[in-house]
């Protein structure tokens, strides 16, 4: 009698996955790593306050670290102007002319960034 070899055929078919199946698992293993949005105290918004208005004073370039659901998101560049009404700061790319308005809400921290890219 002759032994029949399959090796690993018998299980090869579970090593196929459609790539609607690996999507929603990639999107799984996504949502398993968000993180609810931290709630800053008084002392803590007082401070990024006074950060942002020595930064816009001075036009002096800043690191900006932002909430994101996944990974903290960092910005650097400088505070052109504060809108205390919409609860938003326009930051302006370093070395570049685009600009993005960052929620007050959004900011984690600020931190004096170095004004050479060199350093």
């Amino acid at each position: 009698m002759s032994e029949l070899k399959r090796g690993n055929l018998l299980w090869e078919s579970s090593r196929m996955m459609l790539p609607e199946h690996k999507e929603q698992i990639l999107k799984h293993r996504k949502e398993l790593g968000r993180r609810e949005a931290p709630e800053l105290d008084e002392q803590r918004l007082e401070l990024l306050a006074r950060k942002l208005s020595s930064a816009a004073a001075w036009h002096s370039p800043v690191c900006v670290t932002l909430y994101d659901p996944y990974e903290p998101v960092r910005l650097t560049g400088t505070v052109e102007h504060i809108d205390a009404q919409a609860l938003r700061v326009k930051l302006r790319h370093q070395d570049e002319d685009e600009f993005t308005w960052l929620p007050f809400k959004d900011i984690l921290d600020i931190e004096e960034a170095a004004s050479d890219p060199d350093e």
